[in-house]
């Protein structure tokens, strides 16, 4: 298959680049696919490459890419998520027979959510606790087989379908059990930690939470690359809508007169629900001295790059400086630093939103400049002050922490309308600009009409 062709065992610049391209193509085309891809390349042939060393390169990693083997990762349990470190499965080690012996020791313990296990997968990356000689060595992976080459579930194992789901019904999620399965020593994940055929815990990293934090770094890069999906979802919604509301118009405000366009407010829905992929920046930002923001907004102001600038940078340094504050008091009180971080989670919210929102500011207006006065620049600078002014409207942080008066809330709003107006001419070049096949469309970006006519129906 081209799609997976050198996708893990070649690697450099321009692979990552075709695989980003190809994940592009393929999240426009059916998201289902696209996950289900995902977690055979990205979870599955990830830990491979990343927690294995060369004796797992070498044996999965070309029949991944062939599709022999089909992986899922079975990270997640009934009763754990994020919390990686409280999961229940317990692997022990036998030095009788140098095998590991995976358990699912209680229901909570089930594997849950998995993608690709209802139906397809033939193997699985297994989170577990390791026990050696008794004691726990944390968290550790296991390669485990769970279905044949025939497809059929393999012994001590049970698998049931998650079933119907609101979305993604494509994608078969799955519950796995296992009991007393036994998997070769070669099977560990050994990038960290390994296991001697005599049942020795080996480790150079001997602090078990830097231990952990180096086992799990590698799963940041899968995590990162689901944040496009809801873009690529947000163009096809947005070409979809704006072609139709261009076409279907309802009521008029005058007798007679031209019907008012839904297709103003296409935009404004897309930046309130899309989210945006963007790399991390420098923070030079935090140590300039705090701007003094308008006591009465004018349309001027609010649509200057400057302004928009200072309204973002220092609601992100402020509340990096409230957080790493309240953090601080709670663990001179004796509290964890985990415990002080949980009690503090709305203000970590804020502040993970308020260095996004600047993030991509400051990514728009660094390709705005490269683009040339005229046209073009003019329409990229109303996308970028609907951008910003939407969020200003729909973030109650900027009133909470007093960057906004409700007066200058108000006069916000009323500009966001007027900037929905302005990008009316603009609306279909700019989703035309997305490069969308129209085949990826729904029918009613087209002649809607035919499309909900009798005749289409008995066809």
């Amino acid at each position: 298959m081209g799609f997976s062709k050198d996708w893990l065992t070649v690697k450099g610049p321009e692979d990552e680049l075709r695989k980003l391209a190809l994940l592009d193509c393929l999240f426009n085309y059916d998201h289902s696919l696209s996950i289900k891809m995902g977690v055979h390349f990205l979870l599955w042939g990830g830990a491979i490459q990343f927690f294995g060393t060369k004796r797992h390169h070498g044996k999965w990693l070309k029949d991944t890419e062939d599709y022999v083997v089909k992986g899922c990762f079975s990270m997640t349990e009934l009763g754990h998520g994020s919390n990686v470190r409280g999961i229940e499965t317990v692997t022990t080690y036998d030095s009788s027979t140098g095998e590991f012996v995976i358990n699912t020791p209680c229901e909570s313990a089930q594997k849950y959510w998995i993608g690709g296990a209802a139906n397809h997968a033939t193997h699985t990356i297994v989170f577990s606790q390791l026990i050696i000689d008794g004691g726990n060595q944390g968290v550790h992976a296991f390669i485990a087989q769970i279905r044949n080459e025939n497809g059929d579930i393999c012994p001590n194992i049970r698998i049931a379908d998650c079933g119907h789901k609101i979305g993604l019904n494509g994608v078969d999620n799955g519950r796995i059990w296992f009991d007393n399965v036994r998997v070769p020593r070669e099977n560990l994940l050994n990038s960290v930690a390994d296991v001697s055929s005599d049942g020795k815990y080996l480790t150079a990293i001997k602090d078990p939470d830097q231990r952990f934090a180096a086992f799990l770094s590698p799963l940041t890069s899968g995590r990162v690359i689901i944040a496009p999906s809801a873009v690529y979802s947000a163009k096809i919604g947005l070409a979809t809508a704006i072609r139709y509301s261009l076409t279907r118009r309802a009521f008029s405000v005058t007798p007679n007169g031209p019907e008012v366009s839904k297709a103003l407010f296409g935009e404004y829905v897309a930046v309130k629900r899309s989210k945006k992929l963007f790399k991390g920046l420098g923070l030079e930002h935090m140590n300039t001295s705090r701007p003094v923001i308008p006591s009465q907004l004018t349309s001027s102001t609010m649509r200057q790059a400057q302004f928009q600038n200072d309204i973002f940078c220092p609601r992100e340094r402020d509340l990096l400086e409230r957080f790493a504050a309240e953090v601080s008091q709670c663990q001179a009180q004796g509290k964890s630093k985990e415990y002080a971080f949980t009690l503090n989670y709305q203000l970590a919210e804020d502040l993970g939103r308020a260095f996004s929102d600047r993030a991509v500011l400051h990514t728009f207006l660094n390709a705005e400049a490269s683009v040339t006065s005229g046209p073009l620049k003019n329409v990229l600078d109303l996308v970028r002050s609907m951008y910003v002014l939407v969020t200003l409207e729909e973030d109650a942080a900027f009133l909470r922490y007093g960057y906004l008066s409700m007066d200058n809330a108000a006069i916000v709003r009323k500009e966001v309308a007027k900037l929905c107006s302005e990008l009316r001419p603009q609306a279909l070049s700019l989703v035309s600009s997305f490069g969308l096949p129209d085949a990826f469309l729904s029918p009613i970006a087209f002649n809607w009409v035919e499309a909900n006519a009798s005749s289409s129906e008995q066809n």
